[in-house]
């Protein structure tokens, strides 16, 4: 177990240590090699142009460019803007305008010839206007109140025969052949 133990030690402080480095050579008359050179970024140029729909340029589009070199401006009245010596790689680019809706794109770009982008812009929905205000209706008015006669006597029961003997001008007689059989 101790044997495993010191095994694991050795191991640890071997990781721990840094690596050797490779010895020096000298070259004849006692120079020491160049360095390497670190490589420039190489740079590049960017054209965007910001139209609508219909191609029309817009002017006054606020455009970023979000990568190893950000940069941000406005186009001018023919929907153009240009960053140069930016350095290669991939930006984001956001175009934004009064009355439209914003843009992204993600963008590749390489060192040499610009490289043209064409950014288009959809109209911006428009706000739908406010429904006036509707006041609710008034409320109905009371029902009339139902004339209620007070009884006048007491309830009693009358047959038709009766009634029709007592008001004979409210009871309309069946007569003759067209007359019904009501009993």
């Amino acid at each position: 177990m101790t044997i495993a133990v010191l095994l694991v030690l050795a191991l640890q402080q071997t990781a721990t240590q840094a690596p050797p480095r490779p010895p020096t050579t000298t070259q004849p008359g006692g120079a020491t090699p160049a360095q390497p050179r670190r490589a420039t970024p190489i740079s590049a140029t960017l054209e965007i142009r910001v139209v609508d729909r219909s191609g029309r340029p817009v002017a006054d589009a606020h455009v970023v460019a979000d990568g190893p070199t950000p940069r941000e401006a406005t186009s001018e009245a023919d929907g153009t803007v240009s960053f140069k010596t930016l350095t290669a790689g991939t930006y984001r680019v956001r175009a934004e305008a009064p009355g439209f809706v914003a843009l992204e794109k993600e963008i590749a770009i390489k060192s040499g010839a610009p490289s043209p982008v064409l950014i288009s812009l959809a109209a911006a929905p428009r706000p739908s206007e406010p429904e006036p205000k509707k006041e609710p209706p008034p409320p109905p008015a009371p029902a009339p109140a139902a004339a209620t006669a007070a009884p006048a006597g007491e309830p009693r029961a009358l047959s038709i025969p009766d009634l029709a003997e007592r008001h004979p001008h409210r009871v309309r007689r069946y007569d003759g052949p067209d007359a019904p059989n009501l009993y």
